[in-house]
């Protein structure tokens, strides 16, 4: 609603691809109506619902229909489409269990145990000692941020690149074994717009721990005055029982960092 859209559209919309395009249906709606209305802003200003701040006092009034028709449009959409979409059949109680079946300990479908290795070489920290209030809650899940010393990006386990973006800052992985893997390089480089970074891979490619995936500046992206700090995040985090990453000491890429815990049912 403040306009900060990483969370939201690495964490959901890219990832499951639909509420992106509703998201986009529904702004372009939305934007068509405050242009017949003849919304004008009176500057640059922030996104989201404060962005009235920078919209010309008369035309506040229809600049906020304009936001509440695309929040209600992408809701109701989202709401309808992925009802049918995400439906997830309900667990059919097994009968004639036998003793040897109750004593099986089994992980939760989709995800089991995992180690998570070092992307990059460098320093690793604390999500909460990083600069991005997005990243330091742990809203977008779990992990660890790594201040890098060398400008190359490797695949943290063996998996599939769910997400890539043109900027070529981020890449989102679905791993073997069900962690959904955020790579994050630096905060707010999204505004570089590539320059300084390249990338080995694309989306849908089946990856293998320690392929490259890109290369990044770190002088450029310092130079431009931004963080060059890379996160690397779990945003299923909801599903395993536990999360727990590395901290305070220099690590190099292929080194354990992240170790997921599955839930265990009998």
């Amino acid at each position: 609603m403040l306009g900060i859209t990483e969370p939201a559209m690495f964490g959901v919309n890219l990832k499951l691809k639909f509420p992106f395009f509703i998201g986009l249906g529904a702004a372009g709606i939305a934007s068509t109506i405050m242009g017949f209305a003849g919304v004008r802003g009176v500057s640059l200003g922030p996104a989201g619902i404060i962005g009235f701040i920078a919209i010309k006092p008369a035309s506040i009034p229809m600049f906020m229909l304009g936001i509440v028709v695309s929040f209600v449009l992408a809701f109701l959409a989202t709401y309808v489409y992925g009802r049918g979409r995400m439906d997830v059949p309900a667990n059919v109680a097994s009968t004639g269990t036998t003793a040897q079946e109750i004593n099986i300990v089994k992980t939760s479908e989709g995800v089991s145990d995992e180690a998570l290795y070092a992307p990059v070489t460098g320093q690793a920290i604390q999500l909460s000692e990083t600069k991005d209030k997005v990243f330091s809650s742990e809203l977008m899940g779990k992990g660890i941020a790594i201040e890098p010393t060398i400008g190359e990006i490797y695949a943290p386990a063996d998996g599939t690149l769910i997400v890539t973006n043109d900027s070529k800052h981020a890449y989102v992985f679905l791993t073997n074994n069900g962690a959904e893997v955020l790579l994050h390089i630096g905060i707010d480089t999204v505004q570089m717009a590539g320059e300084g970074f390249s990338t080995q891979v694309k989306q849908g490619q089946v990856v293998k721990k320690g392929d490259l995936l890109g290369t990044f500046d770190i002088s450029k992206i310092k130079a431009d005055g931004y963080e060059a700090t890379v996160m690397v995040i779990v945003t299923n985090t909801m599903s395993f029982a536990e999360v727990q990453g590395i901290d305070n000491q220099t690590v190099t890429v292929g080194q354990a960092v992240i170790q997921t815990t599955a839930p265990v049912t009998k």
